[in-house]
């Protein structure tokens, strides 16, 4: 007998033993996520902040909140029903272009595009001079496709076409320095010391871009670039209208918005370039507000808009969970053990006309009953490890049972819960019918009927979200 219930009470063990080193591994995985979870009242509004995404000391922002709750997780815990606005901050929207999607797909390649050559713009204006061939101290030949026209004194075309050559390689310069300013961001050290300096450093590119622009340009203003090269050039034509030439000047351009013209490129490319810097916000907004229900992500791509070996495409997913707050209501589903047991008994040899009502010694699995059934939790968010369960099970004869305890609750803020339940139990079981053990009958059967009783129970449950991951393999 005893070593029958020892028999019986190590399956039990074996069977809570496995329980709990599962919801270890749960526990576990959910850990290695690095899931935090930043207060917000439920029912108001966040604003999350993905900040200096293209370092290494990428992480998330909440706000309403302090500049204390940062995590460098790119995942977080908030309430569900929760009103969130999603951003990305102190990232070089000049250098990267920037795409927020709520779903997650792999990032496209970085946008090809030849840096500007403006060394070879200026060799092409010093060529173009060489149209313009000396033969004396006091006399210039020009040379054209309907033979040489001689002319004197055209030093005013040359030196205009050496401005504008001067032009274009200061032009080229600018455009380093600028460079050279918006790469300061893909130092790590551009990003410690926290959010004021990272934002005075921001700043200071927009300064120091326009001071590195008044070196060549007054004003150190994309219009000033625009004036200047509009002027040069002007300077050129009317030197040229002097002397009934305009025609020769094939490669000025009509316009600073000709594409097709690398002059105007050349101006327009630095123009342009320190416009962006001058108007960068440096941050990204997702298009829309969005309310939290279970889970959001965000996946956010940074593409380079330059070809260059330093950049490469980048991509950050930030995951957004649901917490639920207040009471809460989950249900789960597994074997149920209870002390709902039919005692086995049997008649013994006749006695005269009568035969004795024996009990038989109990068997393998005798001691407790086996079922299977469902469960609901109730529980509340700041208490989330035990609650009030009740549920429905059905023993091996599909006879119901009902059931009422109390649970022990594992992981319970996410969603694969893990329960422990003990309690109370009602159902079926069959007893003799008038009868007692030891009693003498006539019958040659014995006589039982089915009642309800009401037992102690314990469970070992799972949720059903628990079972995906198994059935989808």
């Amino acid at each position: 007998m005893k070593n029958k219930l020892l028999k019986h009470t190590i399956t039990f063990v074996t069977v809570l033993c496995m329980g709990l080193i599962q919801t270890s591994l749960i526990a576990n995985a959910k850990t290695d996520k690095k899931t935090e979870k930043i207060t917000v009242q439920p029912g108001r509004s966040a604003t999350i902040v993905l900040r200096a995404p293209t370092s290494k000391y990428h992480k998330l922002v909440t706000f309403p909140g302090t500049e204390d709750e940062l995590t460098k997780s790119l995942a977080l815990s908030l309430p569900t029903n929760t009103s969130i606005s999603f951003c990305v901050d102190q990232v070089n929207t000049v250098l990267y272009n920037v795409e927020i999607k709520v779903i997650e797909e792999k990032p496209k390649s970085g946008i090809s595009s030849k840096p500007f050559d403006f060394s070879k713009v200026a060799d092409m204006i010093g060529k173009f001079k060489s149209l313009f061939a000396s033969d004396s101290s006091s006399k210039v030949k020009l040379v054209v496709d309907s033979g040489d026209k001689e002319i004197s004194d055209i030093s005013g075309i040359l030196d205009a076409l050496k401005n504008l050559e001067d032009k274009i390689r200061e032009t080229g310069k600018l455009n380093k320095e600028l460079d050279s300013l918006l790469y300061r961001t893909e130092d790590s050290k551009f990003y410690e010391g926290g959010a004021n300096k990272v934002k005075d450093g921001f700043t200071k590119i927009q300064t120091d871009a326009q001071n590195a622009t008044q070196q060549y340009f007054s004003k150190g203003t994309p219009e000033a670039i625009y004036d200047d090269a509009k002027n040069v050039i002007q300077k050129i034509r009317d030197a040229a209208k002097e002397f009934n030439i305009e025609a020769v000047l094939w490669c000025l351009p009509e316009d600073l918005s000709d594409t097709s013209n690398e002059i105007a490129t050349a101006f327009r490319t630095v123009a342009e370039k320190l416009r962006a810097i001058q108007t960068a916000t440096w941050s990204k907004f997702d298009t829309e507000t969005r309310i939290l229900a279970n889970k959001i992500k965000f996946t956010c791509v940074f593409t380079p808009k330059e070809k260059n070996a330093k950049l490469q495409p980048i991509t950050r997913v930030v995951t957004i969970t649901g917490v639920p707050t207040g009471w809460i209501i989950k249900g789960t589903q597994g074997p149920f053990i209870s002390g709902l047991i039919s005692k086995p008994y049997r008649l013994g040899d006749a006695d005269e006309t009568k035969r004795k009502i024996l009990e038989l010694d109990k068997k393998f699995g005798d001691h407790v009953a086996f079922s299977t059934g469902a469960l609901v939790h109730v529980y509340h968010s700041e208490f989330k490890w035990i609650g009030l369960t009740g549920g429905l099970g059905v023993d091996g004869d599909r006879k119901p049972q009902i059931a009422l305890g109390g649970s022990i609750l594992f992981n319970a803020s996410e969603g694969q819960l893990f329960a422990l339940t003990f309690g109370g139990i009602l159902g079926k079981v069959q007893i003799l019918d008038g009868y007692e053990k030891n009693d003498k009958i006539t019958e040659n059967t014995l006589p039982t009927k089915i009642v309800n009783r009401p037992s102690w129970f314990s469970a070992i449950t799972y949720n059903f979200d628990s079972l995906l991951p198994f059935l989808s393999k």
